[in-house]
């Protein structure tokens, strides 16, 4: 795809990313308990809110320069999206809630369907083939096992995790390592895939050596 196609495409998925982050973050503000500090600090803690910022930021760069380069702006371009089609799926197996209604229910899709699916059309369409590689798979794991710091960090202080499989009071430490398992085996086997088909894509569009 043109310059000027991925800057549209991520244009777009980077607005809708920010704007569905900026909406769910005020929603959390301003309702519920505990105290407004403790929502706001709650919200920014799931992953899902931090993955969607992260493909906002993304979607923002893209647009507005596409032709960056340097091995952390490839773990960009790699984990990004990696990460979104994690919440996903994880959101949609695991977690996903019913009911929803209104606001509730158009900040929710967007989060957990829209943003995944426009990044993962962004990264197969609209992302220059032969930028992930070993290197910026490792570097975009980072960002995750940060966020797990954080998250049980977080966790031991206040008694509150932002997802029941990572709850060790109520799941134990045993649990909650299970369910990191998972989630990296998920995230690993994905950036693999990610890896192996734009190294092989990028040779198929290498020209032939002339003999």
């Amino acid at each position: 795809m043109s310059d000027e196609g991925q800057r549209a495409w991520w244009g777009l998925t980077g607005a809708v990313a920010a704007v569905c982050v900026v909406l769910q973050v005020a929603l959390a503000a301003t309702s519920g308990a505990p105290e407004v500090g403790a929502r706001v600090v709650r919200s920014l803690s799931y992953f899902t809110i931090d993955t969607n910022a992260l493909v906002a930021v993304l979607g923002l760069l893209v647009a507005a320069r596409p032709d960056r380069t340097g091995p952390w702006w490839r773990a960009l371009r790699l984990g990004a999206p990696l990460c979104i089609v994690v919440v996903g799926v994880i959101y949609h197996v695991e977690l996903r809630q019913q009911g929803l209604t209104g606001i509730d229910l158009v900040l929710d899709t967007g989060l957990h369907y829209v943003v995944p699916a426009l990044a993962l059309v962004g990264w197969l369409l609209a992302t220059p083939r032969g930028l992930a590689d070993v290197g910026a798979a490792l570097r975009a794991l980072v960002y995750p096992v940060v966020w797990l710091v954080w998250t049980f960090a977080h966790g031991a202080v206040t008694g509150w995790y932002p997802y029941p499989f990572l709850d060790v009071t109520e799941v134990g430490a045993g649990g909650a390592a299970v369910g990191v398992a998972l989630v990296a085996l998920l995230l690993g086997v994905l950036a693999v895939a990610a890896v192996a088909g734009d190294r092989a894509v990028a040779r198929r569009r290498s020209p032939a050596p002339r003999g």
